[in-house]
């Protein structure tokens, strides 16, 4: 399977986009719907997404959701603590000229959350793993959150092995790396890249306090979902097509070799003597 990374650098902005995949700037169409689309649209069956979002403990997990759902940056925000393990959120977006309900879980990242996490990992879509720019311990957690990601989802990493994965409807990941207006950088972008080529996903970096690349994130996640889904498709139609050449190619012999007609059912073939074999 061809790589699917590839990198286009800018200030404090650094994407790793799928080669045939549209440009994740968007400007225009990756945007809330105006409230009366959204009320108009309430009564319609809407393709729903459901993310999750991981990573460890203060990396950014929430204010990025936060700043994606509601349009702010509180400084003040409080961990995902304890008491609620994970926050739940929806909002409805257009992305690609398509309207889709994303729903986000925020996981806490604390490891004694675990059991807990996986949990609500099972019933993902699409994963968005988390990491600081300026806590290279953050990043150094990122094969375990994957790893994570591959036994909820019953994937054996020997059949998923990043770049060159033998799995074409796995998972949809995104690495994102959160703060990058900060300037006490630990890891450079060179390393995130080479750890997006390694998982075999994409790479963004983000800031939440000013809203750099927020809705980006989320639109390349559903764009990774519907690749996927447009794959498992692919993949169920040609089974299905291999399986009806198999069975006309099995009744064809069935023809010659016992000489029955096509308005005979197989299921009662007549032999040359006149006598029934069923």
């Amino acid at each position: 399977m061809l790589s699917r990374v590839q990198a286009i650098q800018q200030p404090c902005l650094s994407f790793a986009l799928d080669t045939a995949a549209t440009d994740l700037r968007l400007p225009t169409t990756s945007r809330t719907l105006p409230l009366a689309s959204q009320e108009m649209n309430n009564s319609q069956l809407l393709r729903k997404y459901k993310l999750v979002v991981l990573g460890g403990g203060g990396v950014g997990k929430s204010a990025l959701t936060i700043q994606f759902i509601h349009r702010r940056y509180d400084d003040d925000y409080l961990a995902t603590i304890e008491v609620q393990h994970a926050d739940y959120f929806t909002k409805q977006v257009l992305i690609d000229d398509e309207t889709a309900l994303v729903e986000i879980l925020d996981t806490a990242g604390q490891d004694e959350y675990r059991a807990l996490r996986e949990q609500y990992m099972i019933h993902g879509e699409g994963f968005v793993i988390v990491f600081s720019l300026n806590d290279r311990s953050s990043f150094d957690e990122i094969p375990g959150f994957y790893e994570q990601i591959l036994r909820v989802k019953d994937i054996d990493p020997r059949d998923w092995d990043g770049a060159n994965c033998n799995t074409p409807s796995g998972p949809a990941i995104l690495l994102v790396g959160s703060k990058c207006d900060l300037g006490s950088r630990q890891v450079p972008s060179e390393i995130a890249h080479a750890m997006a080529r390694r998982l075999g996903c994409s790479y963004i970096e983000t800031s939440a306090k000013y809203s750099v690349n927020i809705d980006e994130s989320f639109a390349a996640v559903v764009r990774e979902i519907r690749r996927v889904n447009r794959e498992q498709r692919h993949i169920s139609t040609s089974n299905r097509s291999r399986s009806s050449k198999g069975l006309s190619s099995d009744l064809t012999s069935s023809r010659e070799k016992y000489g029955y007609e096509e308005d005979v059912d197989p299921g009662c073939i007549h032999c040359s003597c006149d006598c029934v074999i069923g």
